[in-house]
C-alpha cells in the first residue's frame, strides 16, 4: 500500500490556525517566505471629489498596473485638515480637496519607466474627471513626506480628541456606500467628527470617530462609544462586511461577535475550539466567551445598544 506523503490532500490545518488568535494552540515553528526589496518604486498623492471617483481610479489602476500597484490608500479631507492642524506647514497640494488618495506602485526589477507610466495612467484619471490634482514624487524625501502624512494619522487623531478607530471592511465595491452611510449616521452631531483613512483597495477603511474632549466627560465617553461603534459595525454588516479586518477579535469585540455572526457559525467555532482546547486554557476569553456564559450572550450594554 501506498504512503501518503505531507503534501497528500487533507485538512489544511495552517489555515485553521492563521486567524484564531492562540484559542487552538501554540505555534512553535513557522517558515518564512522572502521577497527582495522592491528596486523600483513610483510613490503619488492625489486629490478628488469623492469615494465613488476614487473607486473609478482603482479600477483604472488595477488595468494600467495590475500587480504592481502596492498601495492603494484613501484619506478624507477632513483627516488631512486634521494631519495639517497637528503637524503645521501648508497642505501637501496646492488646493484643498474633499478626499485624498496615496497610491504606489512598485517592481522588483529596475524599471525607470515605472514613474511615467504611473504618471500616465493618473493623467488619463485626470482626463476622464475622477482625479482633480495628481503629484508623482521625484525624489525619496519627496516620497517620504508623503507617507508621513499617512504615518502620522493616530497621532494627529489623538492629539484633535478622543479618537475611536472602527477597522471594519466591506467589499471594494461598496466602499463608497460604506463612507456615505457612515457620514449620514453622524451628520449632526456636535460631539464628534467622523474621519475616513485605510486600504481601499482591499475594503479596509477606517472610519475613525474623534470626540470632543469638551464635550464629550470622562463618565459619559464609555456608552456615546459604544453607540457609535455599534451604528458604524451595523452599517459594514448591511453590506457583507465585517466588524473586524486586519486586527482581529481578541477580547475588546469579543462580545459583540455574536450580533453580526449566525449563531451556527458560533456553535461550529466552539466546537472547533473545544476539540483542540477542551479546558479552554488557551488565551482564555478571546474571540469566544467560553465557561459558565454562552458563547452567545453579550454583554448587557451591547443588548441595550443592539
Amino acid at each position: 500500500m501506498a504512503m501518503c506523503s505531507p503534501r497528500c490532500p487533507s485538512y489544511d490545518l495552517k489555515q485553521l490556525f492563521i486567524g484564531s488568535e492562540g484559542t487552538l494552540g501554540i505555534i512553535t515553528g513557522a517558515v518564512l517566505k522572502l521577497f527582495p526589496r522592491p528596486r523600483s518604486i513610483a510613490t503619488a498623492l492625489c486629490g478628488l471629489a469623492s469615494p465613488e471617483a476614487a473607486l473609478s481610479v482603482l479600477e483604472r489602476l488595477k488595468f494600467d498596473c495590475g500587480p504592481r500597484l502596492s498601495t492603494f490608500e484613501i484619506m478624507s479631507g477632513l483627516q488631512m485638515d486634521v494631519i495639517v492642524d497637528h503637524k503645521g506647514g501648508g497642505l501637501p497640494l496646492s488646493e484643498r480637496h474633499s478626499w485624498y488618495l496615496l497610491i504606489e506602485a512598485t517592481e522588483p526589477a529596475n524599471d525607470e519607466g515605472l514613474g511615467d507610466r504611473l504618471m500616465q495612467s493618473l493623467a488619463d484619471c485626470m482626463e476622464m474627471g475622477a482625479l482633480a490634482d495628481a503629484v508623482v514624487a521625484q525624489t525619496e524625501a519627496q516620497r517620504a513626506a508623503f507617507w508621513s502624512l499617512r504615518h502620522i494619522v493616530a497621532e494627529s487623531n489623538n492629539r484633535a480628541g478622543r479618537a475611536l478607530s472602527h477597522d471594519t471592511s466591506v467589499p471594494v465595491s461598496r466602499n463608497a456606500d460604506f463612507i456615505r452611510g457612515v457620514e449620514a449616521a453622524f451628520a449632526d452631531r456636535a460631539d464628534l467628527k467622523v474621519t475616513f483613512v485605510g486600504h481601499l483597495g482591499d475594503g479596509n477603511v477606517h472610519a475613525v470617530a474623534i470626540f470632543d474632549r469638551g464635550l464629550v466627560p470622562d463618565a459619559e465617553f464609555e456608552v456615546r462609544a459604544k453607540l457609535v461603534s455599534n451604528e458604524i459595525y451595523k452599517i459594514a454588516a448591511s453590506l457583507g462586511g465585517s466588524i473586524s479586518a486586519e486586527h482581529g477579535i481578541g477580547q475588546s469585540l469579543r462580545d459583540r461577535l455574536p450580533l453580526f455572526k449566525d449563531p451556527r457559525e458560533l456553535d461550529l467555532m466552539m466546537s472547533i475550539k473545544k476539540v483542540f482546547d477542551p479546558l479552554c486554557i488557551l488565551n482564555p476569553g478571546k474571540v469566544l466567551r467560553t465557561g459558565v456564559n454562552s458563547v452567545h450572550q453579550a454583554s448587557e450594554v451591547d443588548r441595550l445598544l443592539a
